[in-house]
């Protein structure tokens, strides 16, 4: 079984990018996706190539499964483990927008299968307000997000909304971790430096 590290890539999936990662990567967003192969789609049918036509999910999935192999390789690099959404949270997810929730339960998915494959461990865990809560002040508020953008309307601390939900979720992977630790049931000896969970926001 691989070993967990301690420290972790937090992982959030999403519409605006299809994967934010916490060491700062933005994955492409995923409704020009979509729309690429809704126009293509289109055109074929306009031409009489019905058998040429593309599922919208498949365009999105292919980006996802090699955005999935990229996050994989950064954890190796870093000598890290994984942090992403719970999967029984990401199965009660109601639909959003023209992409909803099978997108983000796909990068899941397949986060699983590469990490298996590669020898690197995951780690679930709880993501609500992960994307609406201060990473400054603590403050959950639904306006504190618009968009990409974030601002908070307590202490007005800004930030990439994708970014600062990757970077939530990687810090209570280590919570979680630390908890174990404290229970006698983790070793931490591999963990030099456990940042404090905050940071990210100007």
């Amino acid at each position: 079984k691989a070993e967990d590290t301690g420290d972790y890539v937090g992982v959030d999936g999403g519409n605006n990018h299809g994967v934010a990662a916490s060491d700062g990567y933005l994955g492409k967003a995923l409704g020009p996706i979509l729309d690429r192969t809704r126009a293509k789609n289109a055109e074929r049918q306009k031409q009489g190539h019905v058998h040429k036509l593309q599922s919208r999910r498949s365009a999105c999935k292919q980006l996802l499964d090699r955005e999935a192999k990229r996050i994989v390789a950064s954890a190796i690099r870093g000598h890290k483990s994984i942090a992403v959404e719970a999967s029984n949270t990401l199965a009660n997810l109601r639909p959003r927008g023209s992409i909803g929730a099978w997108a983000r339960q796909h990068l899941g998915r397949r986060v699983h299968e590469h990490v298996v494959l590669q020898g690197v461990s995951v780690r679930e865990v709880w993501t609500p307000y992960s994307s609406t809560e201060c990473r400054r002040c603590g403050c959950r508020d639904k306006r504190n997000r618009s968009g990409v953008s974030f601002r908070c309307v307590q202490c007005a601390a800004i930030g990439h909304a994708d970014t600062l939900a990757s970077m939530t979720i990687r810090d209570r992977g280590r919570a979680v971790f630390l908890r174990e630790y404290e229970k006698g049931t983790k070793n931490t000896d591999r963990l030099q430096i456990v940042p404090a969970f905050s940071g990210g926001v100007s």
